[in-house]
């Protein structure tokens, strides 16, 4: 056990989901929802970062970063699957770095030993044992960087950012510098970032919580200082740890990317090549569920006839699709979706009609019929 360490995973889930609308809502973000088994994705999460690989690595209870008006969703789905966390709640939404760096103040104040390891709540890993293989191929490297997951393309996407890994860093093998960081491509580019060896950047990494709150004063202090004061000010109360609102919100709104990952010289990436999918498409979640031999997928009641590529979610009414190709159906019990399966752009600029027209249908989950 001496030379197990210890890994405190940071669990995010402060989105909103709003791509996979009608399913999720503001009071019910994906996050939440039991879109691929019969456990939500945030409990998937919790469940694959529990235990220890035996003189290797042994997870820490975790920490929630969580709005506070979804603590006691937090908390309920905790309590079905057994597992105590520190939840902490976010009083104003400031986006990942904020968020990231006020919890890994908590890391530092509850004096928790080695590393912290922050994670989004809403992927999917259907192959939890590669997931920890890596983990624990990261942890040479993460004594002095900050790593990241870059995942190997499964094909060119627009829907990711990427990462150019440089050099591999000595004596720490398979971990690689990291060369640049690329936003979100156009799918020409996204081919000739996988041509070039390009990989998925997951977002999620694996640190000393020290190296990382080093990084952010120097790189975002007006997120580093903000985070900090809200983590050292906050208060405990009925099993939740209350952010100081002042604060928090004057912590400048950004993701942890942009933030500090992309500036730091002490980001390194794993190449990994795991099964991952950050269920951010509808795409994602046709390529992830079970197919017939026409390329359909769906959840509940469903026929098809004459009808290829199609993902149907339903419940308990009936849903029948006829001659229908690269279509999406969702069906709630107070709305029905139905749009082009390879739709992303074009659900922002939906969902902003919605909020205007039909603000109701926005927030309040009535769940599948």
């Amino acid at each position: 056990m001496a030379n197990t360490v210890a890994i405190t995973p940071i669990i995010l889930c402060g989105g909103s989901g709003s791509r996979l609308w009608p399913l999720s809502r503001e009071d019910l973000p994906k996050q939440f929802l039991k879109l691929i088994s019969n456990r939500s994705l945030f409990q998937e999460t919790i469940l694959r970062m529990q235990g220890e690989r035996e003189g290797q690595f042994r997870f820490a209870k975790p920490i929630i970063a969580t709005g506070a008006e979804h603590r006691f969703l937090v908390a309920e789905q905790l309590r079905e699957i057994g597992v105590a966390a520190d939840i902490m709640l976010e009083p104003i939404r400031r986006d990942s770095a904020a968020a990231i760096l006020a919890a890994t103040n908590l890391c530092i104040s509850f004096k928790r030993p080695g590393l912290c390891m922050a994670v989004a709540s809403d992927h999917a890993i259907p192959d939890v044992e590669a997931f920890l293989h890596h983990i624990q191929l990261s942890l040479k490297a993460a004594q002095d960087h900050i790593v990241l997951f870059g995942l190997q393309p499964q094909s060119p996407s627009s829907d990711y950012g990427y990462i150019s890994p440089g050099e591999e860093l000595r004596g720490a093998a398979p971990v690689h510098r990291v060369n640049k960081f690329a936003e979100k491509p156009t799918l020409e580019v996204a081919k000739l970032y996988v041509a070039k060896g390009y990989l998925w950047n997951s977002s999620n990494f694996i640190c000393k919580p020290s190296l990382l709150l080093q990084e952010a004063d120097v790189l975002a202090h007006d997120i580093a200082a903000p985070a900090a004061r809200a983590a050292k000010n906050m208060r405990h109360s009925d099993d939740f740890y209350y952010l100081h609102e002042k604060d928090f919100a004057a912590a400048k709104s950004l993701s942890i990317d942009f933030a500090v990952l992309e500036k730091t010289t002490k980001a390194a990436v794993l190449p990994s090549n795991f099964p991952w999918s950050d269920l951010g498409t509808w795409k994602s979640i046709h390529a992830i569920l079970d197919q017939d031999v026409d390329g359909n997928a769906a959840t509940g009641r469903v026929q098809f006839t004459h009808s290829d590529n199609v993902l149907v979610i339903g419940g308990d009414k009936l849903v029948a699709v006829e001659g229908l190709r690269d279509v999406l159906v969702a069906v709630t019990s107070d709305a029905i979706l139905v749009a082009h399966l390879h739709t992303t752009a074009a659900m922002k600029p939906l969902v902003a009609k919605l909020k205007l027209h039909h603000p109701e249908v926005l927030k309040k989950s009535k769940g599948l019929t």
